[in-house]
């Protein structure tokens, strides 16, 4: 199976297009990337996130970006989208992002009608609970934020998590 077989339809009808962003494809376990894909670099695919979240978004506003192996290099991306779209809830499960890049995404969360973030699955540390408390406090459309399967496992980053926004239901 190639690289280009193992992604989604719905990225692989965009590739195509002349997209600035980028989004890292891995291989299959076991197999070898190709020696060149169209962009002339190893392993990489074109991902054109305003598209997606134009095109991808359920009449419902539910856009689902879990397991496209998103990093913080995404995360500028996703958070200018974020200005522009009406979307209510947001999955961002198993990727790759880390307090740094789920620093930015919660702060542009701030400004939307998110109501539901689900950021379950990736590199999230109990450094960023400081942050995400900070940003999220007042925040009037969240009601639910996942943050389960990520690095936070200490009791009090847990209870700090939960005391501080107690208007949001948060998953550990």
């Amino acid at each position: 199976m190639s690289t280009q077989q193992s992604v989604t339809p719905q990225s692989h009808s965009l590739q195509g297009e002349a997209a600035k962003h980028q989004l890292v494809v891995n291989p299959p376990p076991g197999e070898k990337p190709p020696a060149k894909q169209q962009s002339g670099q190893f392993g990489v695919k074109k991902l054109d996130l305003p598209t997606i979240f134009k095109t991808q978004t359920s009449p419902t506003g539910e856009l689902d970006l879990s397991n496209k192996n998103l990093g913080d290099m995404h995360a500028g991306d996703i958070t200018k989208c974020l200005k522009y779209s009406m979307i209510r809830v947001l999955s961002l499960a198993k990727n790759r992002l880390t307090d740094e890049g789920v620093g930015q995404i919660v702060r542009a969360i701030c400004d939307t009608s998110v109501e539901h973030l689900d950021l379950q699955g990736n590199k999230i540390t109990e450094k960023s609970v400081d942050s995400i408390v900070g940003c999220l406090k007042t925040n009037k459309s969240l009601k639910v934020l996942d943050l389960s399967n990520n690095g936070i496992g200490s009791r009090l980053m847990k209870n700090k998590l939960k005391n501080a926004l107690p208007h949001i239901e948060v998953l550990l």
